[in-house]
Parts: structure tokens; C-alpha cells; sequence
């Protein structure tokens, strides 16, 4: 590991088509396009954008997004509280580190008999957490990474796996939601916090941590640190 506790091995941000393998932490590590993309897109327009605000309205139980999912934040865990605004060396940004990510919910489509639809979208469950870290003073990938994750209560239906490209194979081994989030935080705390580094987290839409997971991870007792609900959403900012 060199100073800043990421990969050696780095990918330009841009070659979105590049694979990072860095094969130490029992999941597969191989491209996920869409965490990729993002890190590629939030590279590019990093010099235009403004310093994040905290995300508000998934700040209670009482907010609701859409199709009236609630939005409230699970309880914060003492490990990574909050992405602390650092000061970076390019002065364009706040952060040392942008993690770019990407979920792949369950879900179902029947236009001509809706209600047929086996999979909400207020009922979707993450079956794929993707993450790409991009190191702002170098504008480089340094770090991505894809976890499957084992839905509890709801199908993978065919319009799903032709959407995702997500298989019933693919979620055979997999874990629970839980071992997915505790992953990602355990890589953030490892590499980033321990080493007095900043961060942020970066979407291409607001659903991913505004709605979709909160509201699962409040379903499901999952601790979700606050950090997660501060982020930027490059499509709109």
C-alpha cells in the first residue's frame, strides 16, 4: 500500500473499460461499469461543482420519497461518522477521495397486467453494491469493486437479470446486505479514514443514497454512518 492506503496498480479515470484487481478481501474485484462511469463522470466535472450538502430529506421517518418510501437514515455507527471536509491539494475540491456508487436493486416490469408486478420499486433489495474510489489530486481510479448481495424477501425476476445482467448464479454465495455495507465501511475506515484522508461519496441519481438505501437498510437493522448521507449527485450538480 503507498501513502494514501490505496492500489498501487491505477486506472486513468476515463478508461472506464479497466480492471482493478486487487483480490485481498474475498470478493470479486473486477470492473463494475456502473461505479466506473461514475468515478469517470465525477473526475470530469469536479472542477464546476460546489462542496456537498448534507442529504436532508431522507433525515427522519417521516420524510418519504418515492411511491411513499420512507427516507429516515439507519442509526450511525462510531466507526466513520462523517466525511470529514479535508483540504485537498486540488483546490477544486474538498476531498481527497470521491467513492462512486452504484446499486442493482431487485426489480419487475409488466406493463399489461401491473398488477401482476412481483417487485415493487418500494420493495426492491440491493442485490449489487459496486464502489469506485478516485483519488482527486490525481484524477485516478485507484480502487473498484463489486459485491453481490443475496436479496431476503424478494425474487430476481427475468426482467431483472435482463436489466442487470445479474444471474440467480451470481447471488448464490453471496452475503446479506449487512456484509456488503460492513465491507465497504471497513475499506473506507482501512484505507481512507486511518490515514486522516477526506471523502465523499458520488452518485449518477439521487436514489441510490437518498431513498434506496436508507430506507433497506432501516428495514433490515443495518447500522448506515452518516457519511452516506452526504454525497453528490453528478447528473443535476
Amino acid at each position: 500500500m503507498p501513502a494514501s492506503g490505496v492500489d498501487d496498480d491505477a486506472v486513468v479515470v476515463g478508461d472506464s473499460s479497466a480492471v482493478v484487481d486487487v483480490g485481498s478481501d474475498g470478493f470479486d474485484d473486477y470492473n463494475s461499469e456502473g461505479a466506473a462511469a461514475a468515478a469517470a463522470a465525477a473526475a470530469a466535472v469536479l472542477s464546476d461543482v460546489p462542496p456537498p450538502v448534507s442529504d436532508t430529506v431522507s433525515d427522519g421517518d417521516d420524510a418519504q420519497g418515492p411511491d411513499g418510501v420512507g427516507g429516515g437514515p439507519a442509526q450511525p455507527t462510531p466507526a466513520i461518522q462523517t466525511a470529514t471536509i479535508g483540504q485537498s491539494r486540488n483546490a477544486a475540491c474538498h476531498f481527497d477521495f470521491l467513492i462512486a456508487l452504484d446499486l442493482e436493486t431487485t426489480c419487475d416490469e409488466n406493463h399489461a397486467n401491473p398488477g401482476e408486478i412481483k417487485v415493487r420499486k418500494d420493495q426492491g433489495e440491493v442485490i449489487e453494491l459496486s464502489f469506485a474510489v478516485v483519488e482527486v489530486e490525481k484524477m485516478e481510479i485507484v480502487h473498484q469493486q463489486q459485491i453481490f448481495v443475496k436479496p431476503e424477501k424478494t425474487s430476481l425476476t427475468l426482467f431483472c437479470t435482463n436489466l442487470t445482467g445479474i444471474s440467480a448464479a451470481h447471488l448464490e454465495d453471496a452475503d446479506g446486505l449487512n456484509s456488503a455495507v460492513e465491507a465497504l465501511n471497513r475499506f473506507i475506515e482501512t484505507n481512507i479514514v486511518s490515514q486522516s484522508k477526506s471523502f465523499c461519496y458520488v452518485t449518477h441519481n439521487d436514489w441510490d443514497l437518498r431513498y434506496q438505501l436508507p430506507r433497506e437498510c432501516r428495514e433490515k437493522g443495518v447500522p448506515l454512518p452518516i457519511a452516506y448521507h452526504i454525497f453528490f449527485e453528478i447528473v443535476t450538480e
